[in-house]
């Protein structure tokens, strides 16, 4: 979970967040702040109600609606890597504007999803996955002559177990 996360105020006058109910809004913010810093999350309540005890107490259906509601509106996006869903923010980088984005443990989106993405938060992705492929290149380089790490060999990356070849 991020330090800082700043509600922007355009957010009021959004025609997608006021169709919202309150309870969806709710959610809303607990997504913002249990995504990582480029908006991504599991697809599964869990993530919002751990940081909202009023949260916890509800239903997990009525949290699973409220994200569906926020796929339907296009306020989220899912896309699925290794196995699982996950979602995100198409303008995470425009109301969040995260300057030094952390490092992730969570896979970032492909092209298609990358493709429904404001400019700057597709900026944010692509910046992110260049930080994973030197970070990747360099463990390749740094190993070869040690002999452990072929090209053939699996190391993990940023995301996911990846074949290197």
């Amino acid at each position: 979970m991020p330090d800082e996360r700043f509600i922007h105020p355009g957010e009021g006058e959004s025609d997608k967040l006021t169709e919202l109910t309150d309870f969806e809004h709710r959610v809303w913010i607990a997504y913002q702040l249990a995504a990582n810093d480029v908006g991504v999350m599991l697809d599964c309540p869990a993530p919002v109600q751990a940081l909202n005890r009023n949260l916890r107490k509800r239903p997990v259906k009525d949290i699973r609606k409220a994200l569906d509601a926020m796929l339907r509106l296009d306020l989220l996006v899912r896309f699925r890597h290794g196995g699982e869903h996950y979602l995100c923010s198409p303008l995470w980088q425009d109301w969040q504007s995260v300057k030094y984005p952390r490092e992730t443990h969570l896979p970032l989106p492909d092209d298609s999803v990358r493709a429904r993405c404001s400019d700057v938060t597709r900026k944010l992705f692509e910046l992110l996955e260049s930080k994973r492929r030197a970070k990747r290149d360099k463990l390749l380089k740094d190993s070869e002559p040690l002999g452990n790490v072929s090209k053939y060999s699996e190391v993990a990356s940023g995301d996911s177990t990846v074949n290197l070849e």
